[in-house]
């Protein structure tokens, strides 16, 4: 099961939503939207593939497919393949979405 995500942002530190879920033949499987606090594009991304994560953990496919993500942020994607890449501040969440991914596969 491949979940695309996606997650917005005004301006650099501005109003944030996040949502997405398509399959990959793009068919809309799940909408989610959901309002995160102020945050920046690259966060809003982040907060994106730790909601899919969550709610995949939480749907019917869970015990029949496997997760593979994909983010339209390279910044994130080089993130989640080298966390220690990643700066301090976004560490935390990022090493928590490889945690719950990992106990998903």
């Amino acid at each position: 099961m491949k979940f695309n995500t996606d997650g917005a942002s005004k301006g650099s530190c501005g109003a944030a939503g996040i949502g997405g879920l398509r399959n990959h033949c793009g068919k809309a499987l799940i909408y989610f939207f959901k309002v995160v606090t102020m945050s920046d594009p690259t966060s809003a991304e982040i907060l994106a593939v730790q909601e899919a994560c969550r709610l995949f953990s939480l749907s019917l496919w869970f015990r029949s497919y496997r997760l593979i993500l994909e983010c339209d942020s390279k910044l994130v994607t080089d993130w989640m393949s080298n966390p220690q890449s990643a700066p301090e501040v976004s560490k935390p969440v990022i090493m928590s979405c490889l945690k719950f991914y990992a106990g998903l596969q």
